[in-house]
């Protein structure tokens, strides 16, 4: 399983005014958006089952998925609107309350096809998060919730950030991760980043969950990728990572294994935090979830087309 202190920074980006009005730079018309910008349509030609751009963002209460039109996200809690690399609006999120929640579907849980791919751009505007959970980590994406008091868990998957002030030794400061749960939730296995994360800038987050490897005895496993695609390590941009993990692991006994083995729960997807234990502090944009593994051509597509290589 994957599992330093500063002072939260400044947000970048807009935020509602105690007016309701938006600061500069406003947000157009919801009007005036383009239903898909070229990003989008890229995203759209690989075929996601969600597609969430979050550009409608401090102009309505919901935003329709361009994949599937007659579902929608609904924002939660003041989120307001801020802007992506390519100039596309993106959603800002307070790290005390907002988020956006889709509805239970199938295809949002690993076992429709075996396989879950999440990808989303992700911009932390502070580096210690006001409301954090465990060591000090903020869920700022999921789909799980732990049992009420007659029903069953709902664990399945979520994306993790690691604040500068976590408490884990050896410290995890600057880990970007994803991880997929049994239902029971607790010990989750996942593939995580470590490159140094910077306050304000955005990131490129990849995340497959693939439980269906050509190898039948195969436990399958996970993988990210952050800012586009690394095949090594001594990568000399720096910045991008591939990083993959078996879903069945003997650490730290040796003597007995545990494996993961994701269902399909009822809980919502949520978009800011996975199920109120923590909220994410920073803007997100273009999520997309789809039942299939991206290619790294693809991957490197997506990210090259946001940053305009």
């Amino acid at each position: 399983m994957k599992t330093g202190a500063t002072a939260a920074l400044k947000p970048h980006g807009a935020s509602y005014t105690g007016s309701g009005r938006l600061p500069h730079p406003p947000a157009p018309p919801i009007d005036k958006i383009p239903l898909a910008s070229p990003y989008d349509k890229a995203v759209l030609a690989d075929q996601p089952t969600l597609y969430l751009p979050l550009s409608k963002a401090g102009l309505c209460t919901q935003e329709t998925d361009l994949a599937q039109p007659g579902r929608t996200g609904i924002f939660h809690s003041g989120v307001s609107a801020t802007t992506m690399p390519n100039g596309d609006h993106a959603a800002r999120f307070d790290g005390a309350e907002s988020y956006v929640e889709v509805a239970d579907g199938p295809d949002l849980s690993v076992p429709k096809t075996g396989i879950l791919t999440v990808e989303a751009w992700l911009r932390p505007d502070a580096l210690v998060f006001p409301k954090d959970e465990g060591s000090g980590y903020v869920h700022w994406m999921g789909k799980g919730e732990l049992a009420r008091e007659d029903g069953a868990d709902q664990m399945e998957w979520a994306a993790r950030l690691y604040g500068a002030d976590n408490t884990d030794q050896p410290y995890r400061e600057n880990r970007l991760s994803g991880y997929a749960f049994n239902m029971e939730g607790g010990r989750g296995i996942g593939s995580y980043t470590q490159e140094p994360v910077k306050a304000g800038a955005w990131m490129h987050f990849v995340f497959v969950i693939n439980t269906t490897p050509e190898d039948p005895s195969d436990s399958g496993y996970t993988r990210i990728y952050r800012d586009g695609v690394n095949t090594t390590r001594a990568n000399p941009k720096g910045t991008p990572w591939d990083d993959m993990d078996p879903l069945a692991e003997s650490w730290p006994d040796p003597s007995s294994t545990h494996r993961v083995e994701p269902g399909d729960g009822n809980a919502p997807l949520r978009i800011g935090t996975r199920d109120f234990r923590s909220f994410f502090d920073g803007a997100i944009g273009k999520v997309a979830i789809y039942d299939h593994e991206l290619t790294p051509t693809q991957i490197q597509h997506h990210y090259d087309g946001m940053m305009g290589l």
